[in-house]
Formats: C-alpha cells, structure tokens, sequence
C-alpha cells in the first residue's frame, strides 16, 4: 500500500525507517505546518478577493440597471412630449388655417359693406336720412317680434311644451335683434346730426379698416405655413427620442455583460472556497498516519525534501490481509490449472515451512491484481521455447513479517 502526500510541502520529520513494524495510526511523518499554514492564508486571502470581486460585480449590475431604467424612462418621457408638441402643433396648425380662412371671409365682407356705405355716404343727406330711418323701423319690427317670440317661448318653456335650447335660441335672437336695432339708431343719430362730408369721411375711414383688416387676414396665411414648418420640428424630436429609445439597447447589452461578470464572479468565489477547505484540510493531515498495521517496506522521502500531492511517501504491506504469490506455469501444462485448486508454497526466507494455498486467478488478473488494467500476462522464453502463463495463488501469512518480493516455490496439485 503507498501511502502518499495530501498537500505540496516540505517534510519537516520522518518517524519510521524501511523495514520496521508499524500500527494503525501510527505516525510516520509530518510535513512542515507553517508552510501549510501560510498556504491556508493565501487561500483565505484569495477567498476575500473574489468575495469582493463578486461584491463589485453586483454593486455594478445594480447602477447599471439603475441607469437603463432611468435612461429608458427619460426616452419614454422625451417621446411623449414630442409627440405631444406634435399633437399641439397641428391642431394650432388646423385652428390657424380654419381662423385665417374666416378672417379673410369676414375682412373681405366687412370691406364691402364699407364700401357700399362709403357709397351711400356720397348719396344727398335727405335720401340718406330716410334710408336710416327705414333700417331703423325694419330694425324694430325685428326687435319687437323677436320680444313677442320670447315671451311666447318663455310662457311654452315654463308649461314643457319646448325644449330648454329652442327657448335660449329666442332668447339669442332677441339680443342679435336688440343690437342691430342699437347700431340703427345710432347710424340715424349719426345721419341726422353729422354733415355730409363728416359722414364720407367715416365711410372712407371704415373702408380703409375694412381694407388693413383683410390684408392682415390674407398675411395670416404665412403663420400657417409656419405652423407646418413646427411640425415637422416636433416630428423631428419625436425621432430623436424614439432614436434614443433604441440607444437604450446598449445600456441592456452591458447589464448583460455584468451578469455575467457576476457569474464569473461567484465561479472564482467557490474556487477559492475549494481551494481554502483544501488547504485546511492539508494542513489538519499534516501528520502522515498509517492506515494500517504493517511494514514499512519502503521509505521513499527524507526530512527536509519536498512532496508533491498525491506523491508516494511510504510503501506498507497490510498485514491484515491475505498475500498472494504469483508463479509463471509453461503454457503446455497452464491448461491443467483451474481457479480454486490447492497448492503447496514454500517460502525460502523461512526455510523448509508450508503453506497452504489455492489458485485464485490466471493470466491478465493473476499479473496485475486488477481485472480492468493491462499488465504482463506471460514471460517469453528464447526462440522454440513455450511461454510462462501468470498465476495468482493466496495464502494466509498473518503471522509472518512478509516482505514484498521474497522468493518461494509453489507445487499445484492437478487432476
């Protein structure tokens, strides 16, 4: 049995020399502790390093999901607010163009009723007189029927004959009737107390008003156009959030690189904490102890040399188990030996003493010891010669000190 290093480290003592009886238990070296125990603080530091590492890598995804959350809110907001200055920007578009079309309509009529004033302006003040006073009787004809409506409505409204709007529009036709026949009388007062040239010259003050109020209406047509020329602003920032937006992909694309980083980042974590249980676990089996009761039968390492993992220290023969002799038999008479045959052995070292044995194996597993290994299952002999089959034989030697490698002679008892 080797009995092998648990750890790299120096041999600090050796207790047992080849060829001496050991115990199970029994110590048979010790490697050097503080060399151990330094590589027990190294991994330990190790340990901390690729906690902290891990530490930073989440610490890290978090801002950087902090900061995609927050850029994305903030494209989202910029996008809303685009497409709401877009939304603003044609419906003043629309307002303007629906307006301005109005406007000219009214400043165009406004114009010609000025005109045509102007126009009955320059008609002799009699005639002019009476055209006022017959507007001005038209206008309480109006004014009066539109009271007597009302008052009808009003008594209708009260009983459920009408509806409540039907009542409000008598109601408003009773203000438009009562306002024109305000601007009837006041044209007759203004008729009847003004000169004739007094009356032409506000005919021709109103027409030019009429006149800067139509080109101002017409000049109206250019604040539309400039409010398609804001839409397409606003359209354009609409574009730039919703680019934006997609720049956002990016700041994903580097949360995923830190996920990753983190994952990375626990890797090394449970490395460091294998390697730490590691070498603690070396440094507690610093004492090499015998697993067994035997014999030192090899001393492969001296104090102050340094061992390597897994690198045999000690060969130990088990005592507590059966040994086993391995005899080569010619291949003529191989053929007469079966597994389970008693035989005879002699052992040179103890003089003319027998053994009793059996065949346990023959060919490859009686070579190696192990049925699943390759090894040699024969010996050659010169040229013309037959060749020598391997064959294990078991025996119980518990109480002899056998020492792998001594000599013997075997006798197989065949039918």
């Amino acid at each position: 049995m080797n009995i092998a290093s648990q750890a790299d480290a120096r041999i600090e003592r050796v207790f047992v020399r080849s060829g001496q009886p050991i115990r199970a238990g029994q110590l048979l070296a010790r490697l050097d502790r503080e060399m151990l125990a330094a590589v027990v603080r190294q991994a330990q530091a190790d340990l901390e390093a690729a906690k902290a590492a891990l530490e930073r890598a989440r610490a890290e995804l978090l801002l950087a999901q902090g900061q995609a959350v927050a850029e994305a809110k903030k494209a989202q907001a910029s996008i809303k607010s685009a497409r709401t200055s877009v939304a603003l920007a044609r419906t003043e578009s629309t307002r303007r163009a629906v307006s301005g079309s109005e406007q000219i309509r009214q400043a165009r009529a406004q114009l010609a009723q000025a005109r045509a004033e102007m126009e009955v302006a320059e008609i002799d003040r009699p005639e002019l007189i009476a055209q006022a006073r017959a507007e001005l009787a038209e206008a309480e004809a109006i004014a009066q029927k539109a009271q007597n409506d009302l008052a009808r409505y009003s008594h209708l409204f009260e009983m459920g004959f009408i509806s409540a709007s039907t009542f409000e529009n008598a109601r408003s036709a009773l203000d438009i009737a009562n306002a024109r026949l305000a601007v009837a009388r006041e044209r007759l007062k203004r008729v009847e107390s003004a000169s004739q040239e007094k009356l032409v010259e506000a005919a021709r003050q109103r027409v030019a008003s009429a006149e800067a109020a139509l080109a101002l209406a017409l000049a109206s047509q250019f604040e539309t156009t400039y409010s398609r020329q804001q839409i397409s602003l606003r359209q354009a920032e609409v574009e730039k959030a919703l680019a934006e937006l997609e720049g956002t992909s990016a700041v994903w694309a580097n949360i995923k690189m830190k996920q990753e980083d983190i994952a990375a980042a626990q890797a090394q974590v449970e490395g460091a904490k294998a390697a730490r249980a590691a070498a603690r676990k070396a440094l507690a089996e610093s004492d090499i102890l015998s697993p067994v009761a035997g014999v030192v039968v090899a001393k492969f390492v001296n104090p102050g040399e340094l061992a390597s993992r897994g690198e045999p220290l000690f060969l130990v023969l088990d005592q507590s188990k059966p040994c086993w002799i391995r005899a080569f038999f010619s291949e003529r008479r191989i053929a007469r030996i079966r597994p389970g045959q008693p035989a005879r052995i002699t052992i040179n070292a103890y003089g003319r003493r027998v053994f009793q044995g059996r065949i346990e194996a023959i060919g490859e597993v009686a070579a190696t010891g192990n049925p699943s290994a390759a090894g040699q299952t024969s010996r050659e002999r010169p040229t013309g010669s037959a060749a020598e089959i391997a064959v294990r034989i078991g025996f119980d030697s518990q109480e002899l000190r056998m020492i792998p490698g001594l000599s013997a002679k075997v006798r197989v008892r065949v039918r």
